[in-house]
């Protein structure tokens, strides 16, 4: 069980963005590090859909690509960011309609685009100092911390590889360090380091045997030829907040019971996330102080409370739970009970 749990959102793996070579200003989609955030998609999808176009004899970009099957793809995909106010709106459509091939087409999309564009020199960095700070002289994660995050990507095994001797593979990372995944893994040791990823993972599993792929695995030539070959023998494991798994939720309750601090970083509690936010939230008895790390901290601290229980919201105004809005982002917080 966890003393200190670490929620995190989106904006945790934002990174930096990238400013023109000669304007200095910054550039719609071009990102230096990390990953996109749900408004940037669009933009971040057209910047990598230009960068693997073709070049016509004039220098001018012309409507193909090396990577025809792909290109074709990701550029549904991007379409499909402009025409619906989030992707999380399209694909919650096409659950309701029962419209599956097409949702099975935007999670493999999706866990394309992140894969691709994701690498070891190119992560967020913050990672590799959360890391720096609370790993042990033997390399053990301590085991009263827990991340559970609302992310797709792997920027913290990035990290993890790193810290581990060599780069060992990221499923070596995955069976040897407490990583858990919805619709994956379930199997969760509640006296040890967890990372849990609640919205599965932008990897891809091989269909016939749900056995998972390396992304090192996952360049730009094997995606097109899945693509392009037999793209139904693999699948991507994103799965929606929607798409219940109530005994994967249900095994991480009790690493949240004795959490005496929560970590908000990057994250907004967006209403398709509500229900299993308010559930893990309101099970954490112990909580004494909450930390909510954002450049909007002050209106995800409005959002956060809406979730607590009774109980919870009379500790909150008895001030037997404080909660703490920090707006600087330089660096994940690093609470005072792991001081």
């Amino acid at each position: 069980m966890s003393e200190v749990v670490y929620l995190i959102g989106a904006g945790a793996s934002y990174g930096q963005r990238g400013k023109g070579q000669y304007s200095g200003e910054f550039m719609p989609g071009y990102i230096e590090r990390g990953l996109p955030i749900v408004n940037q998609l669009e933009p971040a999808l057209a910047w990598y859909c230009r960068s693997i176009q073709k070049t016509g004899s004039y220098g001018d970009l012309v409507d193909d690509s090396e990577y025809p099957n792909l290109y074709k793809e990701l550029k549904w995909l991007k379409e499909k960011c402009k025409t619906y106010p989030t992707i999380d709106t399209y694909a919650k459509k096409l659950t309701v309609t029962g419209e599956s091939q097409e949702l099975n087409r935007l999670k493999n999309a999706l866990a394309s685009f992140f894969t691709l564009i994701q690498s070891h020199d190119k992560r967020d960095l913050r990672y590799d100092g959360f890391v720096a700070s609370v790993i042990q002289n033997d390399g053990q994660l301590p085991n009263n911390i827990s991340i559970l995050s609302w992310n797709y990507d792997y920027q913290l095994e990035f990290v993890l590889q790193d810290f581990y001797r060599g780069k060992i593979d990221i499923l070596h990372i995955w069976q040897n360090l407490g990583i858990t995944c919805k619709g994956v893994t379930s199997f969760i040791d509640n006296s040890r380091f967890n990372f849990v990823k609640l919205n599965g993972t932008a990897m891809f599993s091989i269909l016939r045997t749900n056995e998972l792929i390396d992304p090192d695995d996952c360049d730009i030539n094997h995606i097109e030829r899945w693509y392009s070959e037999h793209f139904l023998a693999w699948k991507s494991n994103i799965s929606f907040a929607w798409e219940k798994d109530d005994l994967f939720i249900d095994s991480v309750l009790p690493l949240v019971k004795d959490a005496k601090a929560l970590v908000v970083i990057g994250y907004s509690f967006p209403y398709v996330n509500r229900a299993v936010d308010r559930k893990l939230i309101q099970n954490m008895e112990a909580l004494r102080n909450v930390y909510i790390q954002d450049l909007a901290a002050s209106d995800v601290k409005q959002s956060f409370e809406t979730l607590l229980s009774d109980e919870q919201q009379k500790k909150v105004l008895s001030h037997t739970i404080n909660i703490l809005p920090k707006d600087s982002v330089a660096q994940f917080i690093i609470p005072t009970e792991l001081a």
